[in-house]
Parts: C-alpha cells; sequence; structure tokens
C-alpha cells in the first residue's frame, strides 16, 4: 500500500494546492467582499484541534496512511484562506462547501487512488470534519454549497457532533464496502 512518507507528501500538497485554487473562484462570484484577516483566528487550539478532528474521521479508515491523511487534510483545508491574502474581495472560505468536497474527493482518486474510493472518502468527510470543529468552537456561517449558492449557511455550536458524525460515518461506511469486497474478491474461486 501507498504508505511511504513521499506518498503523503504529495497527497497533502495536492489537497492544500486544491483547497487554494478553489478559493480563486471566489473573486468572480456576485457575492464577493472585503475578507477577514485569515491570521485572526490562528492558534495551536485551532490547528491542533482540527487534526485531533480529522485523525478521529481517519480512524474510521482502519489504516495509519487514513489517519495520518485525514488530519492533515483537516487543517489544510484552510489553504483556501490563501484569497484573504491576496486582499481581493472574494467569498470567503470556499473550501468549506460540499461542491469542493466533492471535487477534491474525485481529484484525488484520479490523481493517486485509482480505485482507492477510500481516499476520495476521506478527502471529502475532512471538509465536514473541519467545518464540525469550527462549528465547536463557535457557530458560525459557512458558505456551504458555493459557487452554486453563495448564501451562508448558519450553524448552531451543537451542530459540530452531527457534522462530526457524518464525516466518520462517510469514512466508516466506505471502509466497510471496501472490506466487503476484498472478501468477496478473495472467496471468488480461481479457474
Amino acid at each position: 500500500m501507498k504508505q511511504s512518507p513521499v506518498f503523503l507528501f504529495k497527497a497533502m500538497s495536492a489537497y492544500a494546492i486544491l483547497s487554494a485554487s478553489f478559493s480563486l473562484i471566489g473573486p468572480f462570484l456576485p457575492e464577493a467582499h472585503k475578507l477577514d484577516d485569515p491570521l485572526a483566528s490562528l492558534s495551536v487550539e485551532h490547528v491542533a484541534g482540527h487534526i485531533v478532528f480529522g485523525m478521529t474521521v481517519g480512524a474510521a479508515g482502519l489504516a495509519t496512511r487514513y489517519l495520518i491523511l485525514a488530519g492533515s487534510f483537516t487543517i489544510l483545508l484552510d489553504s483556501d484562506h490563501f484569497i484573504n491574502f491576496l486582499q481581493l474581495e472574494a467569498i470567503p472560505r470556499m473550501g468549506h462547501s460540499i461542491p469542493f468536497g466533492i471535487t477534491s474527493a474525485v481529484i484525488m482518486v484520479l490523481i493517486f487512488g485509482k480505485k482507492d474510493y477510500l481516499l476520495g472518502a476521506v478527502s471529502f468527510a475532512a471538509v465536514l470534519s473541519h467545518i464540525s470543529f469550527d462549528t465547536l468552537l463557535q457557530a458560525g456561517n459557512f458558505p456551504l454549497f458555493t459557487p452554486i449558492y453563495n448564501q451562508e449557511i448558519i450553524f448552531q455550536n451543537t451542530d459540530w457532533i452531527l457534522i462530526q458524525v457524518a464525516a466518520v460515518g462517510l469514512v466508516g461506511l466506505t471502509t466497510l464496502c471496501k472490506r466487503i469486497k476484498q472478501r468477496k474478491d478473495r472467496s471468488k474461486p480461481t479457474y
């Protein structure tokens, strides 16, 4: 299996680049506005919390590689704040959206996984886990369907639980399906 440090570094770099690149759509949307300082919420608690929440999701993948990738993807999602440094009017937190989750899942599988759908599930679940921790820290608004629908969706403080359960459930269900398929493949008679 691809657990080498080189693979992990490439996957993490690709995810960060995807998140930052996706944010470049923001200035072209009609709801674009001046963005806040991207470093305003940066703290050890913020970084460590995202990594721990992501690793909780990755644990459902039952492999060290998914534990590492989910933990890193969850914090690397903040690469979408890249647009803030450019001092452009844009939609904030573009990567904190379902369309980004789907896009990242598909691209990560195409680039790295081929048939490793668990990598795609981890890529998507990292978005959910990130939103979950942001909601726990402070109930917030997220452009959950941007760039399709650019209005922010409001989450309450306790919504973080449901969002995190959905993230863990997505990875857990994908892991279960993968294990069932592996058992079926092993039990097929060879001629």
